[in-house]
């Protein structure tokens, strides 16, 4: 997908920033009530849907489940655009899973198409193996996007994606 980009954080948070400003634009509230009903101090919420705030995995999470938006959808540039064959919006509404669970099985899938080890992650982007270990097994639960979007980025892979679950058949 970036294959001949050069790693960048801050695109993942762009794009992530810029839907949540939709969704809550269109769930009609202001930066104080989603921060309020988020739990998440507004002027951070302000520079989070401008692209410059990081943010951790479980707030992003919980953004989505207080908009009602599909978590997946939240990284895609397409968010709440019509799917041109189904005619459905493409956000949906917000289902609970186990996202990081999702992300850590897609990401290993790929790393193994690939043919490459977790190591390759810090050699494309600088994040450290050991953290990239403390994710894949379990026992970092709360990582920042942008460590998430650097493993994405080393596996060629789009957030969207690496949070969707894959059927039986995408997997053959």
């Amino acid at each position: 997908m970036w294959q001949d980009d050069k790693f960048n954080a801050d695109k993942v948070l762009v794009i992530f920033g810029s839907n949540i400003r939709k969704a809550r634009i269109k769930n009609n509230l202001s930066l104080v009530a989603l921060a309020e009903l988020a739990n998440y101090d507004r002027t951070c919420l302000s520079k989070l849907e401008d692209g410059k705030q990081n943010i951790e995995f479980i707030t992003s999470v919980k953004l989505a489940k207080v908009l009602n938006v599909s978590y997946p959808a939240l990284f895609s540039r397409n968010f709440m655009e019509q799917d041109p064959k189904s005619g459905e919006n493409f956000s949906g509404g917000f289902q609970e899973d186990d996202y990081l669970l999702v992300f850590i099985e897609n990401f290993q899938r790929y790393l193994q198409k690939l043919e490459k080890l977790q190591m390759y992650v810090y050699f494309e982007t600088g994040v450290s193996e050991s953290m990239v270990s403390r994710i894949v097994n379990r026992k970092n639960r709360n990582p920042t996007l942008r460590t998430l979007y650097a493993m994405a980025f080393a596996v060629y892979g789009d957030m969207y994606n690496l949070f969707s679950r894959i059927s039986e058949e995408e997997r053959q």
